[in-house]
């Protein structure tokens, strides 16, 4: 879980340096990559909780 909270937040930073920058596409990109891993991160969550309660 550390790993998808980390790469989020690496992209976070790519996603503020590209938009400075104006990288449209790139931007589009990172954004897409982004919400992969915050979906991943939010299962991953539900995940632990779930085996936490059984």
């Amino acid at each position: 879980m550390n790993e998808v909270m980390e790469r989020i937040s690496e992209l976070e930073k790519i996603h503020s340096g590209l938009k400075k920058l104006g990288c449209v596409w790139s931007e589009c990109w990172v954004m897409a990559e982004l919400a992969e891993m915050k979906v991943a991160l939010k299962r991953m969550k539900k995940a632990s909780a779930a085996t936490e309660t059984c």
